[in-house]
């Protein structure tokens, strides 16, 4: 071969070949492409989406907390007199049933006793709220830690039927149950203080009776002004449930799109 061709061979062998990643790039040459990728959504963005979202949820239970607390003032304000009326019915008839027991007493027992009673019953108001409420905060959406979970059936809704003659009440089986034990409390100090009432009232104080123990008279029907602003508080409680529920699953929400981003940025 000669000295030309074989310098014509040397020269194509050392053009670059097209495509190759490893060819030499020659000066003057336009700039070799690179590949790029398309930056991933930063995690902070998306947390920002979810923190703006919380944010509303929680401003928005955080506005039905003292709609709440009007609302049940104002069953407690229609309660009070509807609870008082039954502890005097009950406080009469056992002083008419227990003779014998006013005149033990004593002068003294049975003027404390008598400014006792007097006290609940003129103005019941403040122990009315004392035991449903101060006593028994976890009673009331509103007033539990926002992390409590609820059972799924809790109401505070109210219902009043006509059935005959008679008006059929759907009242919530919590207040219900804490409302009778209230009822009881004149019955249970008038027992403790050696009053007979078995003749008249079912139970004891002793013996773990559910019924509220007080005396026939007006009846344990609610008044129509309970069933109303009970009700007021139920309506309120969706709102604030449906609100919780809102915001438990924002939480888990965003639990997932951050698990997720996390393992597609690794």
């Amino acid at each position: 071969m000669s000295a030309a061709a074989n310098s014509s061979s040397v020269a194509e062998s050392a053009k670059p070949v097209e495509g190759y990643a490893g060819s030499r790039h020659n000066p003057g040459d336009s700039p070799a492409p690179c590949e790029t990728t398309t930056p991933a959504p930063k995690l902070e963005a998306i947390e920002s989406d979810y923190d703006a979202e919380l944010a509303k949820a929680e401003k928005d239970i955080e506005a039905l907390r003292p709609q709440m607390r009007d609302a049940l003032n104002a069953w407690l304000d229609a309660t009070a007199p509807w609870v008082a009326e039954r502890w005097e019915e009950t406080l009469d008839t056992a002083i008419a049933y227990n003779p014998d027991a006013v005149k033990a007493l004593g002068y003294d027992k049975r003027k404390a006793l008598k400014e006792r009673t007097a006290t609940m019953i003129d103005t019941p108001r403040p122990h009315v709220e004392k035991r449903l409420v101060e006593d028994r905060p976890h009673a009331w959406p509103h007033l539990r830690d926002g992390a409590a979970r609820r059972d799924a059936t809790e109401s505070f809704i109210t219902k009043s039927d006509q059935v005959g003659r008679k008006i059929s009440q759907t009242i919530p089986d919590s207040v219900s149950s804490m409302l009778g034990s209230l009822l009881s409390e004149m019955a249970d100090l008038l027992e403790q203080e050696g009053f007979e009432l078995l003749r008249f009232l079912p139970g004891s104080a002793s013996s773990n009776y559910q019924k509220p123990r007080v005396a026939a008279g007006p009846g344990l029907e609610w008044s129509e002004e309970m069933m109303l602003t009970m009700d007021a508080y139920g309506q309120l409680a969706i709102a604030y449930f449906a609100g919780l529920n809102e915001r438990e699953q924002l939480h888990v929400q965003r639990e997932r799109a951050d698990a997720q981003e996390l393992w597609g940025n690794a």
